[in-house]
């Protein structure tokens, strides 16, 4: 698996903005659940801006369960998961 390097902005957005709608209204992106992430990734990520983030947060999230044996893995919800 290659590095998952995201842009220095969307890295930014994930630690300071936050889910502006939903079950996780108020949320900052790195904070939102795991679960969330597969639900999205299974339904399909917004479009827009929005969607960039979720994708940049659930990319960094599959690298660090694909990188911990024993964790509970991405690849147990979704293969695949972002192509």
């Amino acid at each position: 698996m290659q590095p998952v390097i995201p842009d220095k902005k969307e890295f930014i957005a994930l630690t300071t903005i936050k889910m502006p709608y939903g079950k996780y209204k108020g949320f900052r992106f790195v904070d939102l659940p795991d679960p969330y992430l597969v639900w999205f990734s299974q339904k399909g990520f917004p479009e827009g801006k929005l969607g960039q983030i979720l994708q940049s947060r659930a990319k960094i999230q599959q690298a660090v369960f694909s990188r911990q044996p024993g964790k509970w893995s991405w690849g147990q919800k979704k293969k695949n998961l972002l192509g």
